[in-house]
């Protein structure tokens, strides 16, 4: 792990977990966000709330939409 964050590599992620499901290739999205090498790149916790409360609304509507087939 330490000569991937000196070559400022992301930590592997099983490309499976982006395509499992909405809401977890969104925590996959987020997580990345948040391992960003530099700071200034990073997401705050305001935003990274605001990602996730996002998240819920559209996961919510999904449910709600696929009921209504």
């Amino acid at each position: 792990m330490h000569k991937e964050l000196i070559a400022k590599k992301l930590p592997f992620v099983d490309e499976r977990y982006r395509e499992r499901s909405f809401e977890e290739g969104k925590l996959i999205e987020l997580m990345e966000e948040c391992w960003a090498y530099k700071p200034s790149e990073r997401c705050t916790a305001f935003e990274a709330v605001s990602f996730l409360r996002d998240v819920v609304k559209e996961s919510n509507a999904r449910i709600e939409g696929a009921k209504h087939r």
